[in-house]
């Protein structure tokens, strides 16, 4: 991805800032960009590892070698990299706006706040207290949900749906009529 603004690195490396000294943990930063000078000015004291270009299968590798994805992104649709980090048995540390909390709920992650530093690094730090198994059952968690709700065949059958509705309501005179 490109390290700009609105991706909200800055913002989790400074959590990160706030943790590292209690934690072994490491940051893996995907992307490269305008930000990236800024980013890396701001870390102190916590483990950022930059990886600038990666491939695919190189990607879906590092999913599976994670603790969690951490998303703290201020606006995206329905962001890919949860939904790939979720096919991946991941648990989602994530910026509550636009299509995320669908993905993720209590039960796979948390969410918190965009831009809140305090509260991404409480996210995390909650994370990491967890269990093994409880990581475990939240990334199962997720894959199961991404299966049921976030494939391509879900999303065709539910804008068949959507069209199977508009065609009912018109042939019942609700929708509106033709010019």
């Amino acid at each position: 991805g490109r390290l700009q603004r609105n991706k909200g690195v800055d913002i989790l490396v400074q959590a990160l800032n706030r943790i590292a000294h209690r934690h072994d943990i490491e940051l893996v930063v995907v992307g490269e960009g305008p930000e990236e000078p800024r980013i890396r000015s701001l870390i102190a004291g916590a483990r950022v590892r930059f990886v600038s270009r990666i491939t695919e299968p190189q990607l879906f590798d590092l999913y599976g070698r994670v603790d969690a994805l951490t998303f703290a992104c201020f606006n995206a649709g329905q962001p890919t990299v949860i939904m790939e980090a979720m096919a991946r048995e991941r648990p989602i540390i994530a910026s509550d706006i636009d299509g995320v909390p669908p993905m993720v709920h209590a039960d796979n992650g948390f969410l918190v706040n965009p831009g809140d530093i305090a509260g991404l690094a409480e996210a995390m730090e909650c994370f990491l207290a967890l269990p093994e198994a409880e990581r475990r059952r939240m990334g199962e968690v997720s894959r199961r949900r991404v299966q049921e709700k976030f494939t391509w065949k879900t999303a065709a059958l539910q804008t068949l749906r959507v069209f199977e509705d508009v065609v009912a309501q018109r042939g019942r005179g609700e929708a509106g009529t033709r010019s």
